[in-house]
């Protein structure tokens, strides 16, 4: 089969240029600032908890001072089952 009205296909080759220019154009952002970020709820959660960890101390001040306190005084009391227990639990 053979068709002879060529003017058709002129039109389509056009048509399909046209066609991937407009796919470029919109794949390509327009500038820097056009380009926006949204994040999700997940990584908004992780940023506040993040924040969080930052703010608290590595350990607990006043149970420390409390513990320092009763070795200096001689009143610090380990009871030697629970010590015992302890030790053993890892073997």
């Amino acid at each position: 089969m053979r068709i002879n009205n060529t003017n058709n296909a002129g039109q389509i080759q056009a048509q399909a240029r046209q066609t991937e220019q407009n796919i470029k154009r919109k794949a390509q952002p327009k500038s820097d600032e056009a380009k926006v970020y949204t994040t999700s709820q997940a990584v908004s959660s992780y940023s506040t908890a993040r924040k969080a960890i930052n703010n608290t101390p590595d350990f607990r001040e006043a149970l420390v001072a409390s513990i320092s306190a009763k070795i200096e005084d001689g009143t610090y009391d380990v009871s030697s089952e629970a010590l015992a227990d302890k030790i053993l639990s890892k073997f």
